[in-house]
């Protein structure tokens, strides 16, 4: 019996989606867990750990806002015993002015390869201020 089209649409479609990458981690930093990404010890851990471990993280478009004046990329950071919601500041899109202007809409879940990111501690936690990015792979 040969399958019917609506048959091969699911299977397309359940392939498609067993295909996405997905960025799924276990977060082992209680820090993470118990407060929220704008509270000042959040920012101060994630700045820590990116700015020691940044080869072995991976960053993932997760949304945009507009807050305070400021433009923020919302990335997912990812690796080995980390999952972590960032604010990156923009101040100069270089590499990402598509995501800009579309504020970040059909982007969510496409990786920022090569992400610079350049860490300023303030007294209400730390400041990551997007400085360019290699490459998106959407």
């Amino acid at each position: 019996m040969l399958p019917t089209n609506s048959l091969k649409y699911i299977i397309l479609f359940c392939y498609l989606m067993m295909a996405c990458h997905h960025n799924e981690g276990i977060n082992k930093e209680p820090i993470f867990t118990n407060n929220a990404p704008e509270s000042a010890v959040y920012k101060r851990k994630l700045a820590n750990l990116i700015k020691a471990d940044d080869d072995a993280l991976s960053y993932y478009v997760k949304g945009y806002r507009v807050q305070y004046g400021h433009d923020f990329l919302i990335v997912t950071v990812s690796g080995p015993d980390i999952l972590a919601t960032a604010y990156l500041q923009i101040n100069d899109p270089i590499g990402i002015e598509d995501i800009v202007v579309k504020r970040a809409d059909g982007y969510i879940g496409a990786e920022l390869k090569g992400l610079k990111i350049q860490v300023t501690y303030v007294p209400n936690g730390a400041v990551l201020l997007y400085q360019g990015v290699e490459k998106v792979v959407d």
